[in-house]
This record gives C-alpha cells, sequence and structure tokens, in this order.
C-alpha cells in the first residue's frame, strides 16, 4: 500500500487548523487581538497547542458529520482556537 495518499489527506485535514494558529499566533504577538504576547519563548508550543486543539476538533466533526468541509466544523474550530488562545493567555486575569 502506498503511504504517500494516505499522508497528504491527513495534512489536507490539518492544514485550516495550522492556518488559524499561526494567524492567532502571529496577530498576538503584534498586539492586534487585544492582549500582546511578548517574547519569542513558548512561540512554537503555542502554535503546537492551537494546532492540536484544532485537529483534535476536525477530527470529532469528521468523525460526527461524516465527511470534511461542513462550515460548522471550520466554525467549531475557529472557536476552539480562540478558547485555547484565551487559555494560553490567561485572559481571565486582569
Amino acid at each position: 500500500m502506498y503511504l504517500g495518499v494516505p499522508l497528504f489527506h491527513l495534512l489536507n485535514l490539518v492544514a485550516p487548523a495550522l492556518g488559524v494558529a499561526l494567524l492567532l499566533v502571529l496577530f498576538t504577538s503584534l498586539g492586534l487581538m487585544g492582549r500582546r504576547w511578548r517574547g519569542f519563548q513558548g512561540w512554537l508550543a503555542r502554535v503546537a497547542w492551537l494546532t492540536l486543539t484544532g485537529s483534535l476538533c476536525l477530527l470529532a466533526c469528521l468523525w460526527w458529520l461524516g465527511r470534511d468541509g461542513a462550515m460548522m466544523s471550520y466554525g467549531l474550530l475557529v472557536l476552539t482556537a480562540a478558547f485555547t488562545q484565551a487559555v494560553c493567555l490567561r485572559m481571565w486575569r486582569p
């Protein structure tokens, strides 16, 4: 069995989560999202956490809906990424 095709499909499933994660971390480091995050330490870890939670969200929507690419799954991806970003920035603190 050729492993390139399933790996290509898996990467296409994870790509939206990675894109949202990169945009959120970039906007936060520029100070465009309300609270500014400073420093390079933890940048890659934050992208990894956002990508992981977003990918799990997309996999759950794929399992629930039976197909990929539904707008509901992308909306849930954005909400999951926003919640994870709020936890990473500790938004409950003043």
